[in-house]
């Protein structure tokens, strides 16, 4: 009969899983505390832009082939013609305000390609009167990644035939082939005083920093309550063990 020694001790098994949920808990709220510090510094850039003078839309234009993070966030002016008759209306916006809101994406035809424009936000019952003129202009706004496609349910246009179409986070592809010409991979977000807009209070999109620092405190609660266990159960075993005679 063999002695309850001769079987493996499942109790370390688990002690060194606790001690690989502490170490992954770690890298997780490290993790978070870096993508916190990221933000804010994203936030900044996304403040400061609004107060710089544009620079003309070729400069960034260069870079679009394989855009950088310096490429977003710049504040820029472009001339070119709204395709009036094309525009996208975006779900999901203004929850903020506890009203459902579009935002309102126009064309900006340039002589060099089309730009996605975000003209502001609406409100459900007024999407009817998105009417702009066809006149030839320039306008300032502040360049913006394209919008993350995110978790959704369906398709990213709703609407397939009629004009303006409803859309949910649409990725750059189905832009393009909702409209039939392609568009550059970034979205401008028209200045404030400029005309033909609407509501415009402009925010960076995503998780802001103190989520990020919060879910970091999160990971190292957990951490700290499997390296307790681990303590622990160590201890245990270590009182459990017999003594040499």
């Amino acid at each position: 009969m063999q002695s309850p020694d001769a079987h493996p001790d499942r109790g370390y098994g688990l002690l060194a899983f606790l001690l690989v949920i502490v170490a992954v808990t770690c890298v997780l709220g490290i993790w978070q505390i870096h993508r916190g510090r990221v933000k804010q510094q994203a936030l900044r850039r996304f403040d400061q832009a609004w107060r710089e003078p544009p620079m003309p839309w070729q400069q960034p234009e260069r870079y679009l082939v394989s855009p950088g993070q310096q490429l977003f966030y710049k504040k820029i002016i472009v001339c070119g013609v709204y395709d009036g008759a094309h525009q996208f209306l975006l779900e999901g916006r203004g929850k903020d305000t506890g009203e459902p809101q579009y935002e309102v994406w126009t064309p900006l035809r340039l002589t060099s390609g089309y730009l996605i424009v975000s003209r502001g936000l609406v409100q459900h019952d007024r999407h009817v009167g998105l009417g702009v003129s066809g006149a030839r202009r320039c306008i300032q706004g502040l360049l913006r990644p394209w919008p993350k496609k995110g978790f959704r349910l369906g398709p990213g246009i709703v609407d397939e035939e009629a004009w303006p179409k409803v859309a949910v986070t649409p990725t750059q592809d189905e832009v393009r082939r909702a409209l039939g010409y392609s568009v550059y991979g970034v979205v401008v977000l028209l200045h404030p005083e400029e005309p033909d807009g609407f509501v415009r209070h402009w925010r960076m999109e995503g998780l802001g920093p103190p989520r990020h620092y919060g879910y970091a405190v999160t990971w190292f609660a957990l951490a700290a309550c499997a390296l307790t266990t681990a303590i622990w159960l160590a201890a245990r075993k270590r009182g459990d063990r017999p003594c040499s005679p």
